[in-house]
């Protein structure tokens, strides 16, 4: 007689998922057999912290949700970082935990731990299987609670006695629990409201976040930009919803643009401290806000002007067709275009500066300017580290939507590798380059074995600045256990058979970037940079930069 395990394989496979992260354990084996059995992909990873990340990555850039499967205990409560980050990116990925025999709860079995009541402060939802024949209904369930706004993670307990139980005759998959559903659109009066302040302000911006890459509207959104002539920026992950050539993306200017705005439209984005809250001192005391979010709680904390609680693709489409009809001038906006395009040429031209800077050791910028020129247009770039982020973030550019990931606003370093092998194994004709400090690759840098045995190449470019930041210039500035000198990080791939490279010249880096994509493997280019050139991303939790690091090597815009 089948049993738990089987059915939840076959729904698995019937609900799309493609590929299970996991580490191979009890009381899990069964059901990894039953996966493998229908042509499910099980990538192993060593940890499962990065197990759960590589889930992440795939949710990511595919837009729907992902899973992980870890062993009972220990293994199962390592995925709860990862759960945390994909709450705070309100990303939908299912954690599958095997954990110990419900029948012999309370006696003190092997791994009796209620891995639930852990889990519940760190996900969306908690599920509990507690009878063989419910597994196909309850990982629906649990699909349904990670899509539906917010989307998040949520926790499966699969107790390994009803797991492994027959079932009690046949059951069968059901139908899919996803209905396609008519979206409410924004009324006529919200979207002239829109239209209407658009029209008087004289210095607008678009501010957009994740929502429109699950809604599925960049297309949309980048006829808006155009039509209007508005000036876009979005969040860190929420880059690439349109292509950062276009014409109104004047990236340099983000810092004079927020803080010089008159009007802003919020799309699918949180008023969080990535966009300074929408409030002063980041922006002007006089701005005016339309947000356009599906979560009500956004909407009432912010408390914008216009308020739309619609989807973002919904409403785009909307004030795309409201201004076919009425038409718009965004010729008015030419004083303000031109005002950013001044401030972003400066910016630019430090950056073609950099890129001819020779310097040694390697100004961190500078390797920047050679990875731009190998990123293909649809590469998929994952950004890991502190220092990193600030130098990726003035430097590299994304054109797809999905295709950038980085710590997000928990900050959860440490996870570029399992980021790149989810992101390799989800869309594995797509460019991936991981972009890592020496610091954050250190946390999971042994992945590179599981890209290596399940054949997912990518290239990872440490950012080698032998510490967990940069240095401040003065020596009793530096934190405890921030050296972490500059070992050959690159035999970590040589080692499980995958490319690496040593670089500490600037003329090398160009042909060492292009022979580890050219090798077709996990590649590392282990770059040694100037351990003094600071990011100016040191804010602590009060919002400014220690003083500690200004080393007078600072990037700013």
């Amino acid at each position: 007689m089948p049993t738990a395990a089987a059915l939840l394989a076959r729904t698995l496979k019937a609900r799309g998922i493609t590929t299970v992260y996991h580490i191979t354990g009890a009381p899990n084996i069964q059901l990894t057999r039953e996966c493998e059995a229908l042509g499910i992909e099980l990538v192993g990873a060593r940890h499962e912290i990065a197990a759960a990340g590589m889930a992440f990555a795939h949710a990511r850039v595919t837009g729907k949700p992902a899973v992980c499967l870890a062993p009972a205990g220990p293994g199962a409560v390592n995925m709860i970082p990862t759960a945390v980050h994909a709450v705070a990116e309100e990303t939908p990925i299912i954690l599958l935990g095997g954990s110990s025999p419900l029948a012999t709860r309370g006696t003190g079995s092997f791994q009796e731990l209620d891995q639930v009541r852990l889990f519940e402060p760190a996900v969306k939802g908690t599920l509990q299987l507690t009878s063989p024949d419910e597994a196909s209904a309850l990982f629906d369930r649990a699909l349904v609670m990670a899509t539906e706004p917010r989307q998040g993670p949520v926790y499966l307990d699969l107790p390994g006695d009803v797991l492994n139980d027959a079932l009690s005759g046949e059951v069968e998959v059901g139908p899919s629990p996803f209905k396609c559903m008519e979206l409410a659109a924004p009324s006529a009066g919200q979207v002239d409201a829109v239209l209407d302040a658009l029209a008087a302000s004289e210095r607008p911006v678009i501010v957009s976040g994740s929502g429109v890459i699950w809604s599925g509207a960049s297309e949309a959104m980048e006829e808006f930009v155009s039509l209007c002539g508005v000036p876009f920026y979005t969040t860190p992950q929420g880059r690439g919803v349109v292509t950062e050539d276009h014409d109104m993306a004047i990236l340099g200017a983000r810092t004079m643009a927020f803080r010089e705005a008159d009007f802003a439209l919020s799309l699918g984005t949180r008023s969080n401290f990535i966009i300074g809250h929408l409030t002063p001192p980041r922006w002007a005391a006089g701005l005016t806000v339309a947000m356009v979010n599906l979560d009500s709680e956004e909407l009432a904390k912010t408390a914008p002007a216009i308020p739309i609680q619609c989807d973002v693709k919904v409403t785009l489409d909307a004030l795309v067709a409201r201004i076919r009809e009425r038409g718009f001038d965004g010729s008015r906006f030419a004083p303000w275009i031109a005002h950013l395009r001044e401030k972003d040429a400066t910016a630019k031209a430090k950056m073609e500066a950099m890129a001819c800077n020779d310097a040694q050791p390697i100004h961190p910028l500078r390797l920047m300017c050679e990875i731009e020129k190998v990123l293909a247009k649809d590469a998929i770039l994952i950004e890991d580290g502190h220092d990193t982020l600030g130098f990726c973030r003035h430097s590299l550019k994304s054109h797809r939507p999905g295709h950038r990931i980085n710590p997000g606003t928990m900050g959860n370093v440490g996870l570029g590798v399992p980021f790149a092998i989810g992101a390799k194994a989800a869309k594995p004709d797509c460019q991936v380059v991981v972009v890592s400090g020496d610091s954050a690759f250190g946390w999971n840098g042994l992945e590179i074995d599981t890209a290596c045995r399940h054949n997912l190449p990518f290239v990872c470019v440490i950012v080698n600045n032998a510490g967990i930041t940069a240095r401040p210039n003065d020596p009793s500035a530096m934190m405890p256990g921030q050296d972490l000198g500059t070992p050959d990080y690159q035999m970590v791939a040589t080692a499980f058979g995958g490319y690496g490279e040593r670089v500490s010249r600037v003329d090398d880096i160009a042909p060492a970037l292009q022979r580890a994509i050219d090798s077709e493997k996990p590649a590392i280019v282990n770059v040694i940079v100037d351990p003094y050139c600071a990011s100016a991303t040191h804010l602590g939790f009060a919002g400014v930069m220690s003083a500690s690091y200004a080393t007078g090597k600072e990037t700013r815009e």
